[in-house]
């Protein structure tokens, strides 16, 4: 698995790597065989709860609510024999830190959802 496009910079978070992705990022999956897969990650969005719309190609795998509390997601993939391109997509958009006084935050990124621990687990049923 590898990250694509979207992805902002690695930032610590008491000892747990995290990246912000902004309104859309990609995920390049490579599978030996088509199967079903767990997409598994932790995650949580900057302000407001968002939509992860999270698509395989074209097709649509999935949709998690996503509120501002970190929390464990576990979105169901059906992937493709060799390169998958999973695409995670926020339809609210994006908001900036810097943009909500009570954040007292200068930071002027366009962020959506924060993201760690992405694995992708195996199906039982394969």
């Amino acid at each position: 698995m590898l990250l694509g496009k979207g992805w902002n910079r690695l930032e610590n978070w008491d000892g747990t790597m995290t990246r912000w992705i902004s309104n859309k990022a990609t995920l390049s999956v490579y599978s030996g065989v088509a199967e079903n897969a767990v997409l598994k990650l932790n995650a949580c969005s900057l302000h407001s709860p968002k939509t992860l719309e999270v698509y395989n190609g074209k097709t649509l795998q999935s949709k998690q609510n996503i509120s501002t509390n970190l929390s464990t997601v576990n979105i169901p993939v059906t992937l493709n024999q060799g390169k998958n391109v999973i695409l995670l997509n926020v339809p609210e958009g994006t908001e900036r830190p810097c943009d909500f006084p009570e954040l007292k935050n200068n930071d002027t990124r366009k962020l959506s959802i924060a993201i760690q621990r992405v694995r992708l687990i195996h199906s039982p049923e394969d």
